[in-house]
């Protein structure tokens, strides 16, 4: 899932390419289509933008040794880090070796991922941005009419082949009046379930905009703008909680389902933690049959007749 800000112009789209496993993998060839939902298949203003995908980020090589052997495990040296940017995917592989990470920190030609690496690393491994790119566009950004209704009616659609199969991604954009940090996408259910892909498909995109709207709802009930919202990672495991509940779900088998009531319950939990907090220590309860919900005293006064 994505999110466009309105007024913000051209806007970047990423994702990086992952096979029917979940694992990470890099084709020669990517391309995307942008359509807009509401018009219809013969229309030729549906489709807001199509072509080639560029990755993004840098592309050099390590300077240094890096991986777990090292004594910062998430450190990774690099020649030059022009390029990259935080909170993007990178990638580092050399021998059959290869592995994504996302960039917590960037220090001069030092880059530091959000997690340990999970191999060891000689210098002039080759270190590259790892996320295909698409471009939404800033004429249906900046219009005023497209924000009048809320929801997801864009469709980015990512193509590529890999391994014998031609793979087709939909993920769906949503484009809000204020900025929000976005909730999840694809990448953050495969964090706890990397084989997702494989038993789900196309079947998680609509469990991730269910569970955001679900979310959306819950934040509504609590009179939350969810356009001026600014969610947390409790946010984000809450909405990934719910889009596994559905995944599970519409697995229909006894044990599917008792998984996805797990994660339900999960959900509902996030929630009230976030709608509702905890109390602070100083927090003093008053009970409603106190005299506090006694009329005040001089109330029989007033309207009494001297």
């Amino acid at each position: 899932m994505h999110r466009v800000v309105f007024g913000e112009g051209d806007q970047t789209l990423y994702w990086a390419p992952v096979d029917l496993e979940g694992r990470p993998v890099r084709p020669g060839t990517v391309t995307y289509s942008l359509v807009d939902l509401r018009v219809a298949q013969s229309d030729a203003t549906r489709v807001l933008g199509s072509g080639a995908a560029s990755y993004a980020g840098g592309d050099t090589t390590s300077s240094a040794a890096a991986g777990p052997a090292q004594a910062d495990p998430k450190l990774v040296a690099v020649s030059s880090a022009t390029g990259f940017v935080v909170g993007r995917m990178a990638e580092i592989l050399e021998a059959g070796q290869w592995e994504r990470f996302e960039l917590a920190d960037i220090a001069g030609s030092n880059l530091y991922a959000t997690r340990d690496l999970r191999a060891d690393y000689s210098a002039g491994a080759t270190v590259r941005g790892a996320e295909a790119t698409a471009t939404f566009p800033g004429t249906e950004a900046d219009d005023e009419l497209e924000v009048e209704d809320e929801g997801s009616r864009y469709q980015l659609s990512w193509l590529y082949d890999h391994g014998g199969r031609s793979y087709v991604v939909p993920q769906a954009v949503w484009l809000d009046r204020y900025s929000v940090v976005p909730f999840i996408d694809q990448r953050d259910i495969l964090r706890v379930y990397p084989r997702m892909t494989q038993r789900a498909g196309d079947l998680i995109t609509p469990a991730i905009a269910g569970a955001t709207e679900d979310f959306v709802a819950r934040l509504a009930t609590a009179n939350i703008d969810s356009r001026q919202y600014r969610g947390s990672i409790l946010a984000r495991v809450a909405v990934r909680a719910k889009a596994l509940a559905y995944l599970f779900e519409w697995g229909r088998t006894a044990d599917d389902l008792e998984v996805a009531g797990r994660f339900r319950d999960d959900f509902d939990r996030h929630c009230e933690q976030i709608l509702t907090g905890h109390e602070d220590r100083e927090t003093v309860h008053v009970s409603r049959a106190d005299d506090t919900q006694a009329p005040p005293a001089y109330q029989d006064n007033i309207l009494r007749k001297p």
